[in-house]
This record gives C-alpha cells, structure tokens and sequence, in this order.
C-alpha cells in the first residue's frame, strides 16, 4: 500500500499549503467562485478521526478544476505553487478509484456509529454487501485489486468465527429476516432450521421448569393427615 501512503502525503501537503497560506486560499476561493464551485474549504485527514482520510479526497476531487488552476496563479509563489503540483493526473485518477472504493465503507461506519441503537443483526448485511462491493474486477488498476483482496481477507478473518451468531441475529430482526443478502438458499434455509431447533429446546426446557414449580406447589398445598396438626402442637 505504498502508493495509496505517497499520494496521501502529497495530498495533505497541498492541504497544508492551503491552509497555511491566506494569499493561496484567498486565490483558491476566488477561482471556486469564478468556476461556480462549491465554497469549501480543503478538509485534512486526521488518523484518530474514522473516514477522515476519504474526507479529504472526495474534498480534494471536488475542487480539483479550483486547485489546479490556483496553483498555477501568479498570485501564488513559484516555489511552493511548483511543490504543490506534485499531485499529477496518475494520482487524480487514483483519487476518484479509492474514492469509489471507500466510499461504501464510508457509509457502513458511519451508519453503524450514528445509529441510536446499534444492533448485532446490522453486521452480516453490511458484512455481505461490503464483500461484493471488493470483488475483483478486470478493469481495476492493480493497486485497488490488491486493496480490494486485503480487504476480503480482513473481513473474512475477522468474523469467520461469528458468521452463524451474525447471521442468526439477522433472521431475528424484521428488517433482515429473509437474509437476501446471503445468495445460497440452502445456508438461508440451514439457519432458519438451526433457530427453530434452538426455540424447541428453550420451549422444552421451559415447560420441564414450569412442570417442576407445579409439581413443588402441589406438594407444598396438599393438606396435612388427620391428627398431624394436633401432633405438632404436641411437640
């Protein structure tokens, strides 16, 4: 993942730059609005932050046309407008690919962390989708092929050994009960056979309780002999 390291460096030195600079972002707001650009300001990635790094890209691709045209005013110092240029058309298609790539991951996580009340029957669904979203495709350049495969084992190894407590949560909520995120009908119907057997036994289990709670009250309410109380009072 070298190359994805070096083109965020180079990108947050431009960010940098921009933000550092008030002539350069007094020129880069002008060229935003003689282009009809949104107003934006240049977002910086920060490592503690989730999807930050995304952020910054999909900010960077919108105001590409602004960009390259402030880093090449006059208004701009040569030497600094000439180390901002470091960004070439290789890395700009590099930037819309990963923001292709991410975006979706971008959308899962922040579902997951503004939903009120996250729940366990979320994760297989996204998990699926997510899955089919990094299948390799023969048009990717190859080092979103290599992104795509690091992500697939990561996901894979992650949760291999929670898949069936994952799916099952999925089939319980109503949102997801008939699993059409899982393509074979078989581990729908596998699933669906392993909860009912669950419920059977809890339903077993619950009926020998409240058979033995019967059975201690019976006991506790039959009526004493003939002559027991008075034997009591005796002693």
């Amino acid at each position: 993942m070298d190359r994805v390291s070096e083109l965020l460096v180079k990108v947050r030195k431009v960010v940098t730059y921009f933000h550092k600079s008030p002539q350069a972002a007094e020129v880069l707001r002008e060229i935003q609005s003689q282009l009809h650009l949104p107003n934006h300001k240049l977002i910086h990635d920060v490592c503690t932050r989730w999807n930050s790094s995304v952020d910054m890209l999909e900010r960077f691709w919108e105001q590409q046309p602004a960009l390259l045209n402030a880093m090449l005013s006059r208004r701009i110092r040569r030497g600094e407008g000439l180390a901002a240029t470091a960004v070439n058309e290789d890395d700009m298609r590099l930037i819309q690919e990963i923001i292709k790539l991410m975006s979706p991951v971008k959308v899962a996580t922040t579902l997951l962390s503004e939903e009120k009340s996250p729940t366990i029957s979320m994760i297989a669904p996204i998990q699926a989708k997510l899955h089919k979203h990094f299948s390799e495709d023969n048009t990717d350049m190859p080092i979103i092929a290599e992104m795509k495969r690091r992500f697939r084992q990561d996901f894979f190894d992650r949760y291999v050994e929670l898949q069936e407590l994952l799916n099952s949560a999925s089939a319980l909520d109503p949102r997801f009960k008939d699993l059409t995120f899982l393509d074979d009908v078989d581990s729908r119907d596998l699933i669906f056979m392993k909860i009912t057997a669950e419920v059977v036994k809890m339903n077993e289990k619950e009926q020998r309780l409240t058979g033995s709670d019967l059975c201690q009250a019976e006991t506790e309410c039959v009526p004493a002999p003939p002559g027991m109380a008075a034997c009591e009072r005796l002693t």
